[in-house]
């Protein structure tokens, strides 16, 4: 991304909602890079939770769904 001209922010998945924001507008565009992270935290045991990596991811996208339409 840097090699193309673009300025990377990392934004911390263990960053608060009121940060997450203000990064979200602050920015052009996002990149989920890939990994392998569990969902949940706990997926054997019924009415699953996510953990902080899904639940940032989930509201990072949500985020930039409101802002697009």
């Amino acid at each position: 991304m840097e090699s193309s001209g673009a300025m990377v922010i990392p934004i911390s998945w263990e960053a608060s909602y009121t940060e997450l924001d203000h990064l979200i507008s602050s920015v052009n565009g996002i990149l989920f890079t890939g990994g392998d992270s569990d969902m949940y935290l706990n997926v054997s045991s019924p009415g699953y939770k996510y953990n902080k990596l899904t639940d940032s991811a989930s509201f990072i996208l949500m985020k930039a769904l409101i802002q697009n339409k």
